[in-house]
């Protein structure tokens, strides 16, 4: 079983108030109060976590060496993540 990896993994925390302010405005919100920040950055940091095991397990059991968009979009679809495009 090939070793994880972690180069540079992403941040969540990193995430800025504008960024989350960004996705709220596109969900419909129209205001975000200061304690929805932490939880919404708690909540995208287990979702990144949950997304990358979906992915290394699915690469894994094919046996493959290399994550391709096919790959993530396979997770994605595990993980009940539908989209188009």
């Amino acid at each position: 079983m090939p070793k994880l990896v972690h180069k540079s993994a992403p941040k969540v925390k990193e995430v800025s108030k504008p960024t989350l302010c960004r996705i709220a405005r596109r969900s419909g919100l129209p205001r975000v109060q200061a304690p929805v920040y932490v939880k919404a950055r708690d909540s995208m940091d287990i979702w990144m976590h949950n997304v990358c095991h979906l992915i290394y397990n699915h690469v894994v059991h094919q046996k493959k060496k290399v994550i391709t968009g096919e790959a993530v979009r396979q997770s994605l679809k595990t993980a009940g993540v539908h989209f188009y495009g």
